[in-house]
């Protein structure tokens, strides 16, 4: 099953998280922290990282060298956006990496 990961998010991202991955069959959201985020990318091989952009800019190229190792994308979404927002720039873009993931997957 797919996995999609969320690095320490707040309320509302979780939310959106969660309502995008439901529209997208059979994915799983997976909560992390920066602390931990190595460890469970690599147990989880998600399809994709989603991140808000004040976390990512701390380590930018550590963030895209983790998802480059298990061929996940990473999702940056703004701070303190409203769910239904979210929602909206999510779908799209998760679809987009869910469908990446799958035909690399099926070539190994």
């Amino acid at each position: 099953m797919a996995v999609l990961v969320v690095v320490s998010p707040e309320k509302e991202l979780l939310a959106a998280c969660r309502e995008s991955a439901r529209t997208i069959v059979a994915v799983d959201v997976e909560v992390t922290d920066v602390k931990s985020v190595a460890t469970d990318v690599a147990k989880w091989r998600p399809f994709a990282i989603v991140i808000e952009e004040d976390l990512f800019a701390f380590d930018p190229n550590e963030f895209i060298a983790l998802a480059r190792d298990v061929a996940a994308e990473v999702i940056t979404v703004p701070a303190s956006t409203a769910r239904d927002e979210l929602v909206t720039v999510l779908i799209p873009r998760l679809k987009a990496a869910l469908r990446r993931w799958e035909a690399t997957e099926g070539s190994h």
